[in-house]
């Protein structure tokens, strides 16, 4: 994180992944508090709704409980006071259990949607940091304060706006209900705060949509890096010998792949039998001279004669020839010319026997 704006200022270069996943490592990520919030909200609202007329059962008998319990007589025995306290708070929980599990569940996904599971426990152990003023007063007079602000601001004159006009147009129709049942008024009255409250998280969502945006370009923001920075991280990643092996393994397979795919390709492959496999290629109006275009020992010289049969490429067991042109020659090298005779002759061989496959 960035401690002044000259510090701020240098820092022009986007951050590496292995910046971002140290990053995540210590907890910091990228989050909107205000898409938490709402999501949380929604979700408490569609589920009170949905459990509006349990809630409601569970309301009546709770209060025909607590009256025909305060009309009995005072419990003299330790045990029924303890009763009608377990029995007071089972009710209260039969009644807010189901509203904490929905909240607690939609805040762990609302967070997991926004940035994946992460368990860092640095984020949760204690950082001096986190009570130094002169940090506390970057925060304060920070970008992402700033803008907390204003959504808040928002938040509160579209929050102004709806109750305006929901009082407006929904006002007459609640006057109204003065004369009604009690039973209807409290469920009409219900209707309209939840109608009330949808509108404003629906408003409320979309500033916790730009917020997100808002968050995931601060976060990288937050991240970047000076180029001193980068350079040494490069060297750090070059230097880092797990990152080497993957590189070399990478490489690896990608010639191994390349050389498996020109099998096919070769005219023959000459093997040891079992140890070494070479093949070649001579197409004489484009190479000089015969081409190595694979190579290997052991399993690869097996899984190369293997192709070799499943394609109907020629194999010649010459064992010398065969562990000669190993070690002399790369992939892609012509054949050096102290080995032109052996190859010519087990080329003429193999145009005799099988005929120029791949003649250009």
């Amino acid at each position: 994180m960035p401690d002044t704006d000259v510090e701020k200022d240098a820092k022009t270069e986007e951050p590496t992944p292995r910046r971002i996943e140290e990053a995540r490592e210590r907890g910091q990520v990228a989050k909107s508090q205000e898409l938490v919030s709402v999501l949380v909200t929604l979700a408490g609202l569609v589920f009170l709704w949905i459990y509006m007329p349990f809630l409601y059962k569970t309301v009546h008998e709770m209060v025909r409980w607590a009256l025909e319990t305060f009309n009995s007589p005072v419990p003299e025995n330790p045990a029924e006071v303890t009763g009608v306290i377990i029995g007071a708070a089972g009710r209260a929980l039969v009644m807010v259990a189901p509203l904490a599990g929905v909240v607690f569940v939609t805040a762990f996904f609302a967070n997991v949607i926004q940035f994946g599971f992460v368990a860092a426990a640095e984020s949760i152990a204690p950082d001096i940091n986190r009570i130094n003023p002169a940090q506390g007063l970057k925060r304060l007079f920070g970008v992402r304060t700033a803008v907390q602000f204003l959504f808040s601001m928002a938040k509160m004159t579209l929050a102004a706006v709806v109750i305006y006009f929901f009082v407006r147009w929904r006002g007459p129709r609640l006057t109204a209900l003065v004369d009604g049942t009690v039973h209807n008024g409290v469920a009409a009255v219900l209707t309209e705060v939840l109608f009330l409250a949808a509108t404003m998280l629906m408003l409320f969502l979309m500033l916790a949509v730009v917020d997100c945006v808002f968050q995931r370009h601060q976060y990288h923001v937050d991240l970047r890096m000076t180029r001193e920075e980068l350079k040494e991280e490069l060297r750090r990643m070059e230097g880092d010998p797990a990152i080497r092996a993957r590189r070399r393994a990478a490489m690896r397979r990608l010639l191994f792949s390349r050389m498996f795919a020109a099998v096919p390709e070769s005219d023959v492959v000459v093997t040891n039998p079992t140890e070494f496999a070479v093949a070649l290629r001579y197409r004489q109006d484009n190479d000089r001279a015969p081409v190595v275009t694979a190579k290997g020992r052991r399993k690869v010289a097996e899984r190369m004669r293997e192709l070799a049969l499943e394609n109907g490429v020629p194999i010649v067991e010459r064992p010398v020839l065969a562990r000669g042109l190993f070690f002399a020659v790369d992939v892609g090298g012509e054949v050096p010319p102290e080995l032109y005779q052996a190859v010519a002759e087990v080329l003429a061989y193999v145009y005799n026997a099988h005929g120029n496959r791949k003649a250009a």
